[in-house]
């Protein structure tokens, strides 16, 4: 019998693997539309101890998803919000599938069980901050996300702007068929 995609909760020896998805999946993504001396100046290094710090706080959740090989094909992590200005107590701060892996539910697997397990934790609503320019962005209107909100960011020698969607109960994610 074949495996499908697997999710389960991320280890520290997997953050290596979370940066080179993070980081080649920008650099894929985003090849056209961002400078490519921000793109090419991304490091797995840097993304690999980004993410080790993050991960290393205990109020933040990281899953990963896995190919029938075990090999890690995205994830997703989460937390408290860093925008105390809105109403969201959690937020969604990364989630990334490889390009062989998008279009197939990964993503919205990994969002359904963060969004679960950020409720356990006892905060309401949830927040993601995405560019303007990502093509991926309908993925969160797709799953019910509102525009509540806007502001540049600067990548490199571009400034862009970011969006945010919210969700008033992030049990709605989880939820949503």
């Amino acid at each position: 019998m074949k495996r499908q995609i697997e999710i389960r909760p991320a280890t520290e020896s997997d953050i290596p693997t979370i940066a080179n998805v993070l980081v080649d999946t920008w650099r894929s993504t985003f090849r056209a539309l961002l400078p490519s001396d921000f793109l090419d100046g991304m490091s797995h290094a840097r993304q690999s101890e980004r993410h080790l710090r993050m991960f290393r706080k205990p109020e933040t959740i990281y899953h990963v998803a896995t190919d029938p090989q075990g090999h890690i094909v995205g994830f997703a992590c989460g937390g408290p919000t860093r925008h105390p200005d809105f109403q969201y107590q959690n937020e969604l701060y990364a989630i990334y599938v490889l390009d062989s892996h998008q279009g197939s539910g990964v993503g919205t697997t990994l969002f359904r069980t963060l969004a679960g397990d950020l409720h356990r934790s006892g905060r309401t609503g949830l927040i993601v901050w995405v560019l303007i320019n990502n093509p991926n962005r309908r993925f969160y209107e797709r799953h019910g996300g509102t525009l509540i909100g806007r502001q540049p960011i600067t990548l490199g020698s571009a400034t862009i702007e970011e969006l945010a969607y919210g969700w008033d109960d992030v049990l709605a994610v989880r939820d949503r068929s």
